[in-house]
């Protein structure tokens, strides 16, 4: 697991296809849309944001890594988008 610095914040994306009109699957990485996920670990100057949380944050924003075979963005809290309540 890693410990994120400062105000960034881990969050494990969710795995979602989209399917065209004519029946073809869309792998994430081609749409243009924002991503969803949990957050798994918080900095400690993160102030809004909790681990657990689900958040959607922009489509090309933070550095993408897979973890523990899951992908998973490290981004500041401030790209976050919003947070689902």
């Amino acid at each position: 697991m890693l410990k994120p610095l400062g105000d960034r914040i881990l969050v494990q994306l969710d795995e979602s296809e989209e399917v065209s009109s004519g029946g073809i699957i869309i792998p994430e990485s081609m749409q243009d849309k924002a991503c969803r996920g949990v957050v798994v670990a918080v900095g400690n100057k993160v102030k809004e944001v909790k681990v657990k949380d689900r958040v959607f944050v922009g489509r090309w924003t933070g550095v993408e890594m897979t973890l523990n075979e899951k992908d998973c963005v490290l981004l500041r809290e401030e790209d976050t988008l919003a947070i689902e309540v």
